[in-house]
């Protein structure tokens, strides 16, 4: 068996059992301004982040695209959100949450920013699971807080998950 046909005989191999290499959870990345206000004002700014320039905190919920087969499980993903903390009184907070329809919602802790910084700051946030198990219904978003504009402006940058 020459070369080539050794290579095409492993790519076939490879397309074949591809679907059987389990089912680790996708990261897909976000922009900010698809996060929606819940309350107070959020604008998107031209870098795709979503902005509270307002004089009140911003509660906004960022939606999470996720498989049906797996979006009620703790496996389903790992939620990280991109955020900038100009407020030198009040931290931008994030939480996980996750519901299924007839059931409450779960929420899988909070992360806040760690003091004022114009540089992006990382939050890492718990995956919380439906009860019960996985259900095709269940839907996945971050829900944040942002706080006023008085030193400078706080956003959230990206999310993942």
């Amino acid at each position: 068996m020459n070369t080539r046909t050794l290579l095409l005989a492993k790519a076939l191999l490879c397309s074949v059992l591809l679907p059987f290499a389990g089912t680790a959870a996708a990261e897909n990345n976000y922009p900010g301004f698809q996060c929606v206000a819940l309350s107070g004002t959020v604008i998107p700014d031209s870098n795709g982040h979503i902005q509270n320039s307002g004089s009140v905190t911003a509660t906004v919920m960022c939606p999470i695209t996720v498989d049906a087969a797996t979006s009620g499980q703790a496996t389903s993903g790992t939620p990280v959100a991109f955020v900038t903390d100009q407020n030198f009184d009040t931290n931008v907070c994030c939480s996980s949450r996750v519901k299924n329809t007839g059931q409450s919602v779960v929420t899988g802790g909070t992360d806040c920013s760690a003091g004022t910084n114009a540089a992006s700051q990382t939050l890492t946030l718990v995956n919380p699971a439906t009860p019960g198990g996985n259900f095709t219904f269940t839907h996945r978003w971050l829900q944040c807080t942002i706080p006023p504009n008085v030193q400078g402006v706080s956003e959230i940058r990206t999310y993942r998950y």
